[in-house]
């Protein structure tokens, strides 16, 4: 019988399959690396998070919405002053 915490981490891990999936489909979409990386986010994955943001930026660095996770990223890794430049960008 599964506990609490691993059927959490299926529940997680089953929509970042299929983003795995729709990416190794379309790997120049940077909606689904900034996708991803929210999900990494909410996992406490901020090394894989940033990874894909930093993905997404260079697909696309004129989507508001990639910063605005960019700068989340920054705030939940306690970098402030990175937070304020993200988001002037």
């Amino acid at each position: 019988m599964k506990d609490a915490a691993q059927v959490q981490h299926e529940v997680r891990q089953n929509p970042i399959d299929q983003l795995n999936q729709a990416i190794a489909n379309d790997s120049t979409n940077a909606e689904l690396f900034n996708q991803r990386a929210q999900l990494f986010l909410n996992m406490g994955r901020t090394d894989k998070a940033l990874m894909d943001i930093s993905t997404a930026l260079e697909l696309d660095n004129q989507n508001a919405e990639i910063f605005l996770t960019l700068a989340e990223i920054y705030f939940v890794l306690g970098q402030p002053d990175n937070v304020n430049i993200s988001l002037l960008k």
